[in-house]
C-alpha cells in the first residue's frame, strides 16, 4: 500500500515508484548528482545511507514521511510535486523544476551578493591600510575607483547592464509588453 501518498492526500494514486521517479526526474532536471542530493540531505540533518536514496530513487523503498520532507526540502520542490503522477501532469512538474531552478539560481545569486559585499569592505579597508602605510594614491586609484564605482547595488546594476549589453531594464520591457498584450 502507498501509505506515504496516502496520508498526503487520502488518495491511492501515485506508487512510490512514482516517487521514486520524480526524485529522479527533478534531480536531474537541476543538474544534481545522487551524491549532491545525498550532501544537502546531510546537511538538513537528514542521515540518510546512499543505499537508502538510490532505493527510494528506484522504487524498491517507500520513504519515510519524514525522509520525503527532507528529499523535498534538498530539491527545494513542494513534497506534493515528488507523490504526483507525473505522466498525467508534465507540465505542472515542468513549472515545478523550473522553478526549483529559478530558486537555486537566486540562492546563488544571493550567496554571490553577500561574498560581495564581504569582499567590498575587505577591499576598502586594503585600499586604506595600503594608503596609511605610505603607497602613493595615484598606485590605489584604479582599486578605488573600482570599489567607488560598484560598491552599492546601484553601480553593480550599472556595471552589469554594460557588461550584458543590456540597454533598458528588463522590468520596463515587461511593463511594455503587458500592456500592448491588455489592448490587442
Amino acid at each position: 500500500m502507498d501509505t506515504l501518498h496516502y496520508v498526503l492526500t487520502g488518495e491511492h494514486t501515485v506508487s512510490m515508484d512514482s516517487f521514486g521517479k520524480n526524485v529522479v526526474s527533478v534531480r536531474e532536471e537541476l543538474k544534481i548528482t545522487r551524491a549532491e542530493l545525498h550532501r544537502r540531505l546531510d546537511d538538513q540533518g537528514e542521515q540518510m545511507h546512499m543505499t537508502t536514496l538510490r532505493r527510494i530513487e528506484s522504487g524498491e523503498q517507500e520513504p519515510k514521511l519524514s525522509e520525503a520532507i527532507s528529499i523535498a526540502g534538498a530539491l527545494e520542490v513542494p513534497l506534493e510535486t515528488l507523490t504526483m503522477d507525473a505522466e498525467a501532469s508534465p507540465a505542472l512538474l515542468a513549472v515545478r523544476v523550473d522553478l526549483a531552478k529559478y530558486r537555486n539560481i537566486i540562492n546563488t545569486v544571493l550567496a554571490s551578493l553577500s561574498a560581495w559585499q564581504d569582499q567590498a569592505k575587505i577591499l576598502k579597508a586594503r585600499i586604506k591600510d595600503a594608503y596609511d602605510a605610505g603607497v602613493p594614491e595615484k598606485l590605489l586609484i584604479e582599486a578605488a575607483n573600482e570599489l567607488g564605482r560598484t560598491d552599492e547595488i546601484e553601480g553593480l546594476e550599472h556595471a552589469w547592464e554594460q557588461t550584458a549589453n543590456v540597454k533598458e531594464s528588463w522590468l520596463p520591457i515587461h511593463l511594455k509588453e503587458s500592456s500592448t498584450d491588455g489592448q490587442g
